[in-house]
Formats: C-alpha cells, structure tokens, sequence
C-alpha cells in the first residue's frame, strides 16, 4: 500500500511539476520579451515556484517515510526537508494572500479612505503583506524545527512494525507561542483571503448585472473572463485553506505521525496540481499559451513539427 501511495504521488507530482514549470517558464520569457516586471506575474510565477518545491517535497517525504523508513524529526535529512517544506508552504500562503488583495484592490471600486489609499500604492500593500509573513513563517520554523530535540533518538522504523513513528513534543512555553503564532496567522490570512475575495466576487457579479441592464448588454466573452476570474480565485482560495487547515492540525495535536505526513503529503501533492490547474484556467495569457502547446504536442506526435509560437520546425 505504500508503494502504491509513493506511485500515484509521484504520477501527481509529475502533472503538477510539468504545470507550474510551464507557468515559470511562460512569465519568465514573457517578462524578458516585453522587457516588463508586472506585479502580478511576479506573484503568479511566486506562486507557482512554491507550487513545485512542495509538490517535491511531499513525495520526498514519502519516499523518507515508506521506503527509507525515516521518521520527522529524528534525522538531519527529514529535519532539512521539514524546513524547506515549511518555509515555502508559508511563504505561499502569503504570497495567495496577496494575490488576492492585489486582484481585489486593481479590480474594486472603493470608497472607504483606508481602501482608496491602498487602491493607490497596492505594490506597498503587497510588499508589506509578503515581507510580514517572511517573518512569521521564519519564527514558525524555527519553533517547530526544535521539536527534534525533545523526540527519541531512534531514527528508523523496524520494517516489521506498522510504520508507527513516536509523537513529538515541544516545551510548554514554546508550544504556547507556536499554537498562538499559528492561530494568529490563520486568522489573519483566511481573514485577508475570504474578505478579498468576497469584495472580488460579488462586485464582478454586480458589474455583470449591470452591464446587462444597460444598453449596451454584456457579451458572452465578458461574462466568461468574470467568471473565470472568479472560479481562479475561489479555487486558490480554497487551496489555500486546505493547505493551511492541513498543515496546522499535525502541529497543533503534536502528532508528526506516519499516518499524519502521508495524509499531509498527499494533500500536498494534490494542491501542487490544483494550484498551476487553477492559474492556467484562470490567466488568460497562460490559458492561450497552453493551448497552443498542447496543440503544437499532438501535431508533434502526430509527425508534423510546426513550433507553438508558429514557426516552422524540421521535419
């Protein structure tokens, strides 16, 4: 069973590794040729990098866990990776949070002062929001990355157990500080990310019923690059959630289990697809680009050579 669960994770990770590959490498070369750095592109291609460094090490860890039987914790190369996985799991939900501010402040019309001010200086915003959770998700390492200290010292599994790790434990007081950092986290970033994203959804709503009262009507067109804005959104704040719902639970119960980081792993791999599915359905410039490279794919295979950017190749 096992083997079975590290096959599909790593068919999973492949899907998603191929998908947020595609989204860096589409905005790194369209920032190159427009000789432009776009604030959202910045975020998106960010976004994306996180994508693919958890989706690896998710199925790392359960390569660590089922087939070299390293337990968290216990090991300098479980610990390492614990640290890398956190530190970019955290920074991503940051840097979700902050695209969704910066699709709800570019988009929405305000008219409270506060929100007007940010409408203006929305790189400030973002920045602010994204260098405050580099320091928090800093801090949340370093706590929990001292939980090795206080577990067993045995660092591998008897293949013939039930693949059962012991449980870690922190001191008191830095377990008092990492739960209430946690809680203050979630509650400001699903705060952050639900209020954006409310504003977001219901004035696209609003301006689509009122562009179909007018005069002039919406057209189809309009109406689905909304919609598809909105599905993005909703989608990357739903990741979000998963994955922040998914790995606060292991911490807050104190139980770094097998049965807990192949859950969480598994999670993860699944969020490394469903975050580049989400950016590609969302972005149009990506959806298009995506097209034609599975377009440019299939003639491929099917024995013509003609590049997705129209040039032709080498038969």
């Amino acid at each position: 069973m096992p083997y079975i669960l590290v096959a599909v994770s790593g068919f999973v990770l492949l899907l998603g590794l191929c998908g947020n590959f595609f989204i860096i490498f589409s905005n790194v070369r369209s920032t190159i040729e427009n000789k432009r750095l776009k604030l959202a592109n910045v975020l998106v291609t960010g976004i994306a990098a996180c994508s693919f460094v958890i989706g690896l090490c998710a199925f790392l860890w359960q390569v660590f866990l089922f087939v070299l039987h390293l337990c968290p914790f216990v090991s300098y190369q479980s610990n390492l990776l614990l640290t890398i996985w956190m530190m970019t799991y955290n920074i991503e939900f940051w840097l979700i949070v902050s695209l969704c501010i910066f699709y709800c402040l570019t988009v929405v019309s305000f008219k409270v002062k506060i929100l007007v001010e940010a409408k203006k200086n929305v790189s400030s915003v973002v920045c602010f929001c994204i260098l405050f959770g580099l320091l928090i998700t800093i801090f949340q390492v370093f706590l929990v990355t001292n939980m090795h200290f206080v577990v067993r010292n045995d660092t591998l599994i008897p293949i013939t157990s039930d693949f059962s790790c012991s449980s870690v434990t922190l001191a008191k007081v830095k377990n008092f500080v990492l739960s209430l950092t946690i809680i203050l986290q979630f509650f400001i970033t699903t705060s952050l990310t639900l209020s954006s994203c409310g504003a977001l959804i219901y004035y696209l709503h609003g301006h689509v019923r009122h562009l179909e009262r007018s005069s002039f009507g919406v057209s189809s067109t309009s109406q689905e690059n909304l919609m598809r804005i909105t599905k993005m959104i909703t989608a990357l704040a739903s990741a979000f959630i998963i994955s922040t719902i998914s790995s606060t639970i292991p911490i807050m119960i104190e139980q770094y289990t097998d049965i807990s980081m192949m859950f969480l792993t598994l999670v993860f791999n699944l969020l490394s697809l469903m975050v580049p599915t989400a950016l590609i359905t969302g972005i149009i410039h990506l959806r298009q680009k995506a097209a034609a490279t599975m377009a440019w794919i299939y003639k491929l295979l099917n024995g013509r050579t003609e590049r997705p950017d129209g040039q032709a190749g080498m038969d």
